[in-house]
């Protein structure tokens, strides 16, 4: 995620690759190799880059939404309820038609407890408190 938000930054939005992010580019690259090096070779079965390239495509979402944000300013609250919403607008038809919906299962409680944590007022609640002090004309 790192490395592409460096890049995506770099490309997209202007941002100088200093000797110090490019230093942190070639750790991370040197750590997954030393890292993940068993498992690519063979190590961990045959499937294992199935869930390296997963995890490098995630990384690579997660860049492009946090370049694009701060490419179109987009508030932190604002980007938390838009995620949130889109998210929900996607999941909840395609849950109900293909998956096995076992809402009606747990206990009503389960529902009270999770409702808040599930729309995200935790997230909502810490920008509001604690806003990013991003200066004006940084992004």
């Amino acid at each position: 995620m790192l490395i592409f938000s460096s890049l995506g930054s770099w490309l997209w939005l202007g941002d100088r690759l200093s000797a110090r992010r490019l230093f942190g580019i070639v750790a991370i690259i040197a750590g997954m190799r030393v890292i993940g090096w068993e498992g690519l070779t063979g190590g961990g079965g045959e499937r294992v880059w199935v869930g390296d390239t997963m995890f490098v495509v995630a990384g690579l979402f997660w860049a492009c939404y946090t370049v694009a944000s701060r490419y179109w300013s987009v508030e932190p609250l604002q980007a938390i309820t838009i995620v949130s919403v889109f998210s929900m607008v996607l999941y909840v038809p395609a849950y109900f038609l293909f998956a096995e919906p076992g809402i009606g299962a747990a206990p009503n409680g389960t529902y009270c407890r999770q409702f808040p944590i599930q729309c995200r007022v935790g997230e909502a609640r810490s920008v509001c408190r604690n806003p990013p002090e991003v200066p004006p004309g940084t992004h």
